[in-house]
């Protein structure tokens, strides 16, 4: 009993922990999915998730940016295209615009690209004074504005906040200290020696002061530095001359082109560079990255826009339907962020696996790079080398199997197998390690192997799944997998196949199991685990049809799936109602195992 509970204990402080998750070693079989945009949708999802180092991460948030509406609707003004969900957004960023003048805690530019974003759809914001209002309590003694109250006053800041108080209806002219303020920095201009700290201030002040009807290149200050804007320009096109050959990140190419067009126009040579420079750098998606990363984001998809059209090069509609992808998917309205999160070995993992099942193309070469050159920095982490290891067998690829791997994998699992006390952490890698040898065909002998095995069988408990007293879901998918991957199966596995089956509830998908409780509904993680032992013991659930609807009804329709159903009455610790990678993997995987269930020969299909 006693040895029984110990590893009880073991196994479930690994499950609390969240800190494995094993998967079963089963060929992909590409089926037949009918709803050809969800796929399309489901893809384009997966191509967002790809991380600049040619892994995947997690779908990027779905939800509302203040600074991606509005440099997408920037671009769209640029474009002459108005958004999809036009009316949404408007009604959602008066929303957001009572929200932000409730609050105590004022941020600048959450009101200015809120307000920028309602002038670009014809819209004035609803309490124009109690904006101004908020505006001017950022205002400092010298008559700088600050991003946050007390924080010291910066130019950019300054040009932000004047822009917001005039579209609000403000008179500008009742501040003056601003605009001497604008002046004193004017005159000033030139005491900087970078040349894109020198542009970008320049342009800044000629904006700025333009809100005040003010021209500085009619100020006797800019007729006594025609020399000095001659050198600026100078400098700036001995740059501009120099590539592609000397790369220019988008920010710096905008501000020198923004410089020219102020000071004396552009010459038609720099016109051709820069338009051959920009057409260089869009993206396959139609968009643009500031710093020529290999995605598209909104900032550098505007600016690349904004500088066709100083040049007064053709736009054309190719970035169109990258924008169009970035309004919020289920058409609340607005745009939502464009950023990549960090790859990771588990999430290439999944991505990988999830697009086979659709069917849809896996860009080898650069994800089998990104796990070879994790995989050399890996040597510390099993989990990690397990999920490289099985990614590169799902592509086909070879693993260079060298002596360091095998030695380090030997190594690994004979220091933890001699320890006398073995931690939580231990059993974790022992899991994984045994795993990847099993997979690179790595012959381990170790003598307690078979102790092992029987310890984990004999917790199996007389209604036929894996627990202490009482089964549970988790538990038996461990062990089961565990098992498997040991070459061996629960001792009653008819039982046990009895057991995950009336997991199934009414409503088609599985539900979570723990300590003799059932939950109220079905949820993806305990649908795509239950399925997943069932494969390995070579059954099917009870209503493969039911489990169908289940899954369908889990469809979001932007692409993806969701954790549950929406009106499935359950504890959720993520957003039931949104895709993320994780759960899309597990419902294409799910459905996967129910199509190629023992014994079925109709297509089950995803209409």
């Amino acid at each position: 009993m006693r040895r029984k509970i110990l590893v009880y204990v073991i196994l479930m402080n690994i499950i609390i922990s969240g800190c494995i998750s094993t998967y079963s070693r089963q060929n992909t079989q590409v089926q037949n999915i009918q709803d050809h945009e969800w796929v399309s949708n489901t893809s384009k999802l997966f191509a967002e998730a790809r991380g600049i180092d040619g892994g995947y991460s997690d779908f990027p948030p779905q939800f509302f940016s203040f600074y991606s509406t509005y440099y997408f609707l920037s671009c769209l003004d640029i474009l002459d295209k108005d958004m999809k969900y036009k009316d949404a957004t408007i009604d959602l960023l008066l929303s957001k615009e009572q929200d932000l003048l409730k609050s105590d805690d004022i941020n600048l530019n959450d009101l200015y690209f809120l307000t920028l974003s309602l002038d670009l759809l014809e819209t004035q914001p609803d309490n124009k004074s109690a904006l101004i209002s908020k505006v001017m309590n950022l205002k400092n003694s010298d008559g700088s504005f600050s991003e946050v109250k007390g924080s010291e006053g910066t130019l950019l800041d300054t040009y932000r906040a004047l822009s917001v108080l005039k579209i609000a209806g403000a008179d500008l002219d009742q501040i003056p200290d601003t605009k001497d303020w604008l002046i004193g920095k004017w005159k000033n201009t030139g005491e900087s020696t970078q040349l894109l700290d020198i542009t970008s201030e320049f342009n800044l002040l000629y904006y700025a002061l333009d809100l005040y009807g003010v021209d500085i290149r009619t100020s006797k200050e800019y007729a006594q530095e025609t020399n000095w804007i001659l050198e600026q320009r100078y400098n700036i096109e001995s740059q501009l001359e120099s590539i592609p050959e000397n790369e220019i990140d988008l920010i710096t190419l905008d501000s020198f082109t923004e410089f020219l067009s102020i000071t004396g126009g552009i010459r038609s040579d720099i016109k051709t560079t820069i338009e051959s420079y920009l057409i260089s750098k869009q993206l396959p998606s139609g968009g643009y990255n500031v710093f020529h990363e290999k995605y598209g984001e909104s900032q550098g998809t505007y600016l690349a826009l904004k500088m066709y059209s100083i040049i007064g090069a053709d736009l054309n509609d190719n970035d169109v339907p990258f924008i169009y992808r970035h309004e919020v998917l289920d058409g609340s309205g607005g745009f939502r962020s464009s950023y990549r999160l960090i790859s990771s070995a588990e999430n290439t993992y999944l991505a990988v696996q999830a697009l086979k099942v659709l069917g849809e193309d896996v860009p080898d070469e650069e994800v089998y790079d990104y796990l070879g050159t994790k995989l050399d920095s890996s040597y510390v982490n099993p989990k990690d080398v397990y999920f490289i290891v099985t990614t590169c067998q799902l592509l086909d690829k070879e693993i260079h199997v060298d002596k360091k791997l095998v030695e380090w994998i030997e190594d690994s699992i004979g220091d933890i197998l001699n320890k006398e006390n073995q931690d939580l952490e231990d059993i974790v890698n022992l899991m994984y390690l045994v795993e990847t040898a099993n997979y690179l065909d790595i012959n381990l002998d170790f003598t307690n192997k078979d102790d092992f095995t029987k310890r984990i069988q004999y917790l199996q408990t007389e209604e036929g799944g894996f627990g202490f007293e009482s089964p549970d879901i988790i538990m038996t998918y461990y062990i089961v997998m565990i098992l498997s991957e040991l070459g061996s199966e629960p001792l009653d596995k008819e039982s046990c196949v009895s057991w995950l089956k009336d997991g199934q509830i009414e409503d088609g998908g599985f539900a979570m199991r723990r300590n003799g409780v059932t939950a109220n509904g079905s949820d993806m993680y305990s649908t795509y685990i239950s399925m997943s032992c069932l494969s390995v013991l070579e059954s099917e659930p009870n209503n493969p049809e039911e489990l169908l609807i289940w899954l369908d009804n889990c469809r979001v329709g932007a692409g993806g799936f969701s954790f549950t159903i929406d009106y499935a009455l359950i504890d959720a610790t993520m957003n039931s109602s949104e895709a993320s990678l994780e759960t899309t993997a597990w419902g294409l995987i799910a459905w996967n195992h129910l199509s190629n269930s023992v014994g079925r020969s109709e297509e089950l299909d995803l209409q």
